[in-house]
């Protein structure tokens, strides 16, 4: 509790947290929420754990009028911070609320198409991309919270396909995609679709495996769908910051599975 960074949590949970608003896939309203929920759980501070129960329970319902992508980068953080500060224990009717919200949110339909694919559950079965691994997060995080093995289990299967076992679950070419594949396996490519940064283009996966080179160059570990969003393989590659911020979802759903006892 001391040094640069608990100065910098402590600083964000001490100020004005702005206005919750979930419908905004750039609001900070949910990581400054995290922040107050942390410094609660070090200092035990009540102070901290009413501002953060109360910024909380005022984003319910503010992912209306926003897209799945944009449930799916706010929401992970909340579920964190409830968990956090023991929201059950600390209000037991608002956290009832707060449980009903979220079992409806992750299957709730957003943006202008509002079809079975535009929802929490449905980006992190489709998406092969940083929206993919955000939804993913944010999907486990609430299984966890919500004690919903089922779910649960069905998340790390996806990732499991996503990581590169497609028999658990495949990936498809984006143009052999339809909206009956939604569930059935992973999106790959784009409109074009761009293939180009696959080690294996006819059997397509999220992360290529170790060893993987294309034209000498080493590509194993590459995130091939977000690399792709940068421009097509050349070498050097063309900048592109989509991969980084897709590890921002894969990495925070790999560490909830691992605390759940997955081999990831």
């Amino acid at each position: 509790m001391q040094g640069t960074a608990w100065e910098n949590v402590k600083a964000a949970a001490d100020g004005d947290l702005g206005a919750p608003k979930i419908a905004d896939q750039n609001s900070s309203h949910d990581v400054k929420t995290l922040a107050v929920a942390l410094v609660y759980a070090r200092t035990g501070d009540r102070q901290y754990r009413e501002k953060a129960a109360d910024a909380i329970w005022s984003a319910v319902g503010t992912e209306r009028g926003g897209t799945a992508l944009a449930l799916a980068r706010n929401l992970l953080s909340y579920v964190i911070a409830a968990e956090l500060i023991d929201f059950k224990a600390y209000d037991p009717a608002r956290e009832s609320r707060f449980r009903s919200w979220l079992k409806k949110v992750r299957n709730e339909p957003l943006g202008s198409k509002a079809v079975s694919d535009q929802t929490l559950i449905g980006s992190h079965e489709r998406g092969a991309t940083n929206g993919g691994g955000m939804a993913g997060a944010s999907r486990v995080a609430v299984a966890v919270y919500l004690q919903d093995e089922r779910d649960l289990i069905r998340a790390a299967q996806v990732m499991k396909g996503w990581l590169g076992d497609r028999l658990a679950y495949p990936g498809i070419p984006a143009p052999d995609f339809g909206p009956e594949d939604v569930g059935k396996g992973l999106r790959f490519g784009g409109s074009k679709p761009d293939l180009s940064w696959q080690a294996n283009p006819s059997a397509p996966i999220g992360v290529n495996p170790k060893g993987a080179k294309k034209g000498g160059h080493s590509i194993d570990g590459a995130l091939p769908d977000d690399m792709r969003r940068g421009g097509s393989f050349r070498w050097p590659p063309t900048y592109t910051q989509y991969p980084r911020e897709a590890l921002s979802g894969y990495v925070a759903m790999a560490e909830l599975l691992y605390r759940q006892g997955y081999d990831v």
